[in-house]
């Protein structure tokens, strides 16, 4: 249902001659504000890019699904927090009226209104992403394999929501079971959070931006309602 709305974002070196490599990967969302069509990630992976290109000119970002590749021009990135405090951890790339993911089997997520609203304690949040443990490579061709959470919301503040396993009934399911134990999230980052009703409605509340390690981590997600209808970001929504 989530599924088509987000895909792997990989830093990608290499060549068609000398075969490709990937560094790295987050994670990306698709959505469409109405004015403007997005693609989503955090600050610190767009921080983390700009560092390793600096050191590798080479470097390429891209993102994929169903054995196609796209570039994302950093060109397109339309805001993200600069400052290292990272307090508002996102980052929107605006991209152009003929880019098309339906070859990557992928869709924009479109609201009714933007922004959506935002989730309260108790709403049950499904977030979908790539971690990097779960990321192979064969030759030219990477699979990534996707993580689903599922957790109702243990709090709420004015930049983020958690998710916090605190009586430790989180239950793992394997789709894969040649998948190793869930143990880092890294790659997560940028996976977008759906806030689901009892009759399968859903809205695109926020994105993951941070998290502990294994089955019982601590999941923190920003709001998504600090997304602009244009795609910059309303900085004044910082309650500091």
């Amino acid at each position: 249902m989530i599924r088509p709305y987000f895909t792997s974002l990989l830093f990608l070196r290499g060549n068609e001659l000398g075969g490709y490599q990937v560094v790295n990967n987050a994670t990306a969302a698709f959505v469409d504000t109405g004015k403007a069509k997005l693609i989503v990630t955090n600050a610190h992976v767009v921080h983390a890019f700009d560092e390793k290109e600096a050191a590798d000119p080479g470097l390429k970002l891209v993102i994929g699904g169903s054995g196609a590749v796209l570039t994302v021009d950093r060109s397109w990135l339309k805001d993200y927090y600069k400052k290292p405090d990272l307090k508002l951890d996102l980052a929107t790339f605006v991209v152009p009226d003929d880019f098309d993911i339906a070859p990557c089997g992928k869709a924009f997520y479109r609201h009714e209104t933007w922004p959506p609203a935002r989730v309260s304690a108790g709403d049950l949040v499904v977030i979908g992403g790539f971690p990097g443990d779960h990321r192979s490579q064969n030759g030219a061709t990477a699979s990534m394999k996707i993580n689903v959470i599922a957790d109702p919301v243990s709090s709420v503040n004015d930049v983020a929501f958690v998710l916090a396993d605190e009586a430790a009934e989180r239950v793992l399911v394997k789709i894969d079971p040649e998948l190793a134990e869930l143990g880092k999230f890294g790659g997560m980052s940028g996976s977008p959070a759906f806030c689901f009703s009892e009759n399968g409605e859903h809205r695109l509340v926020g994105f993951l931006f941070d998290t502990h390690e294994g089955l019982n981590a601590q999941i923190r997600a920003v709001h998504a309602d600090f997304i602009c209808e244009d795609g910059r970001l309303d900085y004044g929504l910082l309650p500091y």
